[in-house]
């Protein structure tokens, strides 16, 4: 019965030791992304594109943007 728990204990130990890494911090994050940007320069590229457009135009599909995929209510 020792002899198992001693066994047991040994085999615990060394799985957990197994598990033990030092990874180094933010390199996943950086790494991510990396990954998802398909164009890192594109603020230095588009530095002086300016939209085009006005105040009221722009401010009337602001105002139209929060409804514009949910279901109309039928009367």
């Amino acid at each position: 019965m020792k002899s198992t728990i001693t066994i047991s204990m040994i085999f615990i130990s060394l799985s957990l030791v197994g598990c033990a890494n030092d990874p180094e911090l933010g390199i996943t994050v950086s790494q991510l992304r990396a990954e998802q940007t398909y164009n890192p320069n594109a603020s230095q590229e588009n530095l002086g594109y300016v939209p085009e457009g006005h105040g009221p135009r722009s401010q009337t599909s602001l105002k139209g943007y929060p409804s514009a995929g949910v279901a109309k209510k039928r009367k």
